[in-house]
């Protein structure tokens, strides 16, 4: 196969499967995609999944690739607690929650961490669309949910001294985080140190 060919219908997307090559091209060589590799004209992340270099020019191409190579799966914890602005730390791997067991993969485009949670507990989440790329949508925590399971999560924060080191926007905190949802979501969880965390979170 040509790789101008299959390149022009891959492009778009920018990062492919297997399995979608297959619907495409159910005879195709797997042969294609390891010459491919060596000459650098396409990447392989994991399970299967594939991407052209240029792909991660893209804003957000690791979190599309987060939800795609271990799925299901949604951004949240650091990652998405930092793209609202509610933590200040720069997040050195993409952070995501999963139903799938724990887990954590190294690419040589990034590291790519899974927490574990269970699947009544997946929920909260929104198919994000960024106007840079309006075709693409990223499943992330709403804030709410990615506060909830940060702090279900991260179980060594149970002090008003710790959760203040964790430096949490105060001023966002106060104005954008809708307490009725985060109340609701927090019912779920059914966790009593849950809620205590959440009750030193924003206290005074």
């Amino acid at each position: 196969m040509n790789f101008i060919d299959f390149k022009k219908i891959f492009e778009k997307a920018g990062i492919f499967s297997m399995n979608n090559i297959k619907n495409i091209f159910p005879d195709f060589y797997s042969q294609y995609l390891t010459n491919w590799q060596k000459k650098g004209y396409v990447i392989k992340l994991r399970n299967g999944w594939y991407c052209f270099d240029e792909f991660f020019q893209r804003p957000f191409a690791l979190w599309q690739t987060a939800n795609l190579i271990y799925s299901p799966s949604y951004i949240s914890l650091e990652s998405a607690l930092s793209f609202y602005e509610l933590l200040p730390e720069r997040v050195m791997s993409t952070t995501s929650v999963s139903t799938n067991k724990t887990n954590e993969f190294d690419t040589n485009k990034g590291r790519f961490s899974y927490c574990s949670i269970s699947k009544d507990l997946f929920f909260g989440y929104t198919l994000h669309r960024f106007s840079d790329s309006p075709d693409t949508a990223i499943m992330i925590a709403e804030p709410e949910k990615a506060i909830l399971d940060f702090l279900y999560l991260k179980r060594s924060y149970n002090s008003h001294d710790e959760i203040r080191e964790l430096r949490f926007n105060e001023i966002i905190l106060k104005k954008d985080i809708a307490k009725v949802k985060l109340n609701k979501y927090l019912k779920k969880y059914n966790n009593k140190r849950l809620e205590k965390r959440i009750n030193l979170l924003f206290s005074d």
